[in-house]
């Protein structure tokens, strides 16, 4: 049981998450992680710029 859960943990960048999440906040990602029932894993904790976070966000439908 414990393995299905452990291998159901997605492993990935706070960037990548980030944008997966339709580019959620980065605290809000990091909060994510640090949940006991998360199945995100950030392995780096690097953030980008967040202009360009700005423009994607205007652009959506």
């Amino acid at each position: 049981m414990a393995e299905d859960v452990a291998s159901a943990v997605q492993k990935s960048s706070l960037v990548d998450f980030h944008r997966r999440l339709r580019h959620l906040n980065y605290d809000a990602v990091e909060r994510l992680d640090q949940e006991p029932s998360s199945v995100i894993e950030i392995t780096a904790h690097r953030r980008v710029n967040r202009l360009t976070c700005a423009h994607v966000k205007q652009t959506k439908d």
